[in-house]
């Protein structure tokens, strides 16, 4: 008699850290394919098999992750009600144009629960779950990130969609931008000044759309006549980033942080090498 297939959970108990972040690239890579092979009456089943695990493994760091799945039944139930009403409109769009991406099944879901969940983001619209096409009131252009001192520094969400760059904070999510509907790309974008130059970097980071590297010189086409139509004679230099800006703009500070003791040093070197006569 041959050997009974290992369960999902059984699955997942087996990986260890390592696994999930060399192998897999993380734990939202193995959910996502889990969630996919699984059908809509055993969604719940599948909730709940994932909740027990992010709990079983929470010392494994995965704090972002329980954030979504410790909730109580009811709520777990409205979720999977609500995502599975929505998961072929919003995972297996038709007619898909070339170069678009759907919003991804992990985090339709992750949508789904912070939704029902209101009570954890009052701030969230989440209007393309309820079909409403409300977007974030207050958006921002690319030049109005250059130009403002006081937006430096500080990282914002994007979507590109009808040729539209949409900008707005991080509170947004992407899917929530661009109301669940395809997008030519998604990711980060920060005006950050490193050796007293400015320069735009824009990263491809989206969990929602995961849009191809590629796709971000469409946003650079955009950004560039942007700031031209503003009147911006001096282009900036543009940087692309397939990772969260949060790393470059960490390591820029401290660069920033680095040199600026260093004229100091040079400074208080010169001053106290001067003789009084």
């Amino acid at each position: 008699m041959g050997q009974a297939e290992p369960t999902d959970f059984e699955i997942l108990s087996g990986l260890s850290r390592a696994d999930l972040t060399d192998r897999l690239k993380g734990p939202e890579m193995l959910l996502e394919e889990m969630l996919r092979r699984t059908p809509d009456e055993q969604l719940p089943s599948m909730m709940y098999l994932i909740r027990d695990w992010l709990v079983a493994n929470r010392d494994m760091g995965f704090t972002q992750l329980g954030k979504y799945f410790n909730q109580d039944k009811q709520k777990i139930d409205e979720a999977c009600t609500m995502f599975k009403d929505r998961r072929k409109k919003y995972c297996h769009p038709e007619g898909l144009a070339e170069g678009q991406y759907p919003v991804f099944e992990l985090f339709l879901l992750m949508d789904c629960m912070v939704y029902v969940g209101a009570g954890e983001a009052p701030d969230r619209l989440m209007g393309f779950l309820t079909d409403d096409s409300i977007k974030p009131s207050t958006k921002y252009t690319p030049n109005q990130l250059f130009q403002d001192p006081e937006r430096h520094g500080k990282i914002y969400n994007f979507v590109l969609q009808d040729g539209q760059l949409i900008i707005n904070r991080k509170t947004y999510y992407h899917s929530e931008l661009a109301t669940g509907k395809p997008v030519a790309s998604s990711g980060e974008i920060a005006v950050i000044k490193q050796d007293d130059t400015l320069r735009i970097h824009v990263s491809s980071r989206s969990g929602h759309y995961r849009p191809s590297h590629e796709s971000l010189e469409l946003v650079k086409d955009i950004i560039v006549r942007d700031l031209k139509d503003n009147g911006c004679t001096v282009i900036p230099e543009i940087l692309f980033s397939t990772d969260y800006l949060s790393k470059d703009l960490a390591r820029i500070t401290e660069l920033n942080k680095t040199a600026e003791e260093s004229k100091a040093s040079t400074f208080a070197n010169r001053v106290g090498g001067r003789r009084t006569v």
